[in-house]
């Protein structure tokens, strides 16, 4: 996998998303801090979250239309720019009174994520020029969710402790600046798109393009169902995790820092793993295994409520977690012309969020009146149901091979 470092385009756009990912890792765990230091409200800390999750939803499906009719790399400059600029306007709050700013900032920041991310989703192919290498390649950005797990969640407390929350702002927006240099540094050139307007009856047209090529291709259909069911069981039980750490673990802030270091480590352990399965086998196999080894762990650490366990527990699903990510991003990017790349990729990670936001709303208000353990066992049982449909939904590698490797036609100093 590190091998593919050696391709500079490559190596600019994933050390630019290392430290953009850094960056944004740490004001995820300084906005929620700030927010509540600032106003005292746990309503206010809340309504940061739907300003995370809200552009992915409204925006989302816009954006993979706008993706595939714009420059790729161009467009993950420019968001990139924009991002560093509305973060830091967060510096422009003063009190409690005026954290409606850090509510706006988060909406620009991450509604320009929502050009970005399909962006890089849909460059990937072109910059490692062969379809044999996207799986290490979707494995080398996995990577880069294990290693800001283990190392960005100490380090954004132990900053805001120290220097404060400003100190989180301007640390972010310039790994945003730096993440638009490395995209300024990439020498693919794609070939021209059109450029014709983009009217509401366009850009519906070409949605219904992107959402159709999903649909008739049974394995990405049936992918796309597995995605929902998984993330929505998921965003229960990561709205509870918190909770649950403090009420059946009595786990203090340390020790809950403990559990997503061991879920970074997890991620780093699976990367490498991820990438063997899907070459030696195919991305169904990937899905087959990651998905009952992910309801295994979750049942680990959610069941038996011991501290050590669910360590153990979180360290073991980071592998899984990882060999699904990367499983997932290389089938659709197989299995997608590249015209359409940006849009479907926008579908799938726009399902993900959708659902992740559904599923953390009714498990957290369900427990209010149930309690925890009724949402986590309801949750951990549409995984086990999720295992069993897994061979229904997704059909055999005979039947949807994954395609031969396309050839590249560019020269050896792009690559």
């Amino acid at each position: 996998m590190l091998a593919l470092l050696n391709i500079s385009d490559f190596r600019h756009l994933w050390v630019g998303q290392l430290m953009s990912t850094f960056g944004t890792w740490l004001l995820v765990i300084g906005v929620p801090l700030h927010v509540f230091d600032r106003t005292g409200s746990t309503a206010a800390t809340g309504a940061a979250f739907v300003a995370e999750t809200l552009p992915a939803i409204m925006f989302g499906p816009a954006a993979g239309v706008l993706v595939d009719r714009m420059d790729r790399r161009r467009v993950m400059m420019a968001t990139d720019v924009v991002r560093a600029l509305a973060v830091l306007s967060m510096l422009m709050v003063q009190d409690g009174t005026d954290i409606w700013i850090i509510y706006v900032a988060i909406l620009v920041e991450n509604g320009a994520a929502q050009l970005f991310r399909p962006s890089r989703q849909a460059i990937i192919p072109s910059l490692v020029a062969s379809d044999e290498r996207l799986p290490a390649a979707n494995a080398m950005f996995g990577m880069i969710d294990g290693l800001v797990r283990l190392f960005g969640s100490v380090a954004g407390g132990i900053v805001y402790t120290a220097s404060g929350f400003e100190t989180l702002v301007v640390l972010d927006a310039s790994s945003y600046l730096a993440s638009a240099f490395g995209c300024y540094l990439i020498r693919h050139r794609a070939p021209r798109r059109r450029t014709s307007h983009v009217t509401m009856s366009s850009g519906a047209a070409d949605l219904r393009a992107g959402l159709a090529h999903v649909w008739q291709e049974r394995f990405l259909r049936g992918l796309l169902a597995v995605t929902a069911l998984f993330y929505l069981a998921n965003g229960a039980l990561t709205s509870l995790l918190v909770p649950f750490a403090r009420t059946q673990l009595h786990a203090d802030a340390l020790r809950f820092g403990y559990l997503l270091t061991a879920l970074g480590l997890g991620y780093l352990a699976g990367t490498p793993l991820a990438r063997l399965i899907i070459e030696r086998f195919s991305t169904r196999t990937a899905v087959l295994i990651s998905v009952p080894w992910l309801a295994c762990c979750f049942g680990l650490a959610f069941g038996p409520r011991q501290y050590s366990l669910t360590v153990l527990a979180f360290a073991l699903a980071g592998a899984p977690a990882v060999i699904l990510l990367v499983a997932v991003s290389t089938a659709y990017q197989r299995q997608t012309p590249d015209s359409m790349l940006g849009r479907v990729a926008t579908a799938f990670l726009t399902v993900e969020m959708t659902v992740s936001v559904v599923g953390a709303a009714t498990g957290s208000s369900v427990a209010e009146e149930t309690g925890l353990m009724p949402v986590i066992i309801a949750s951990i049982t549409v995984l086990v149901g999720l295992v069993l449909i897994l061979p229904q939904l997704l059909p055999r590698p005979q039947t949807v091979p994954d395609p031969p490797p396309r050839s590249s036609s560019l020269p050896a100093a792009r690559r």
